[in-house]
């Protein structure tokens, strides 16, 4: 089933293509702890809507 959090899954691998390199992980590494739980396998231990992860993105980049 397609529902919010498959999306939030969906935007975690989107924003780790974007950031992990040959070199290694571009980002901060509170950036990576938020792409980790937004991947997590079962989908109750990700952020449970966008707006959730939208808020521990920005946390995680300030």
């Amino acid at each position: 089933m397609i529902d919010e959090r498959t999306t939030v899954h969906l935007l975690g691998r989107t924003l780790h293509h974007l950031l992990d390199s040959a070199q290694g992980w571009r980002g901060a590494g509170e950036q990576r702890g938020v792409v980790e739980r937004a991947t997590r396998e079962m989908p109750t231990a990700r952020y449970a809507d966008v707006p959730a992860l939208v808020r521990a993105w920005r946390s995680a980049a300030s």
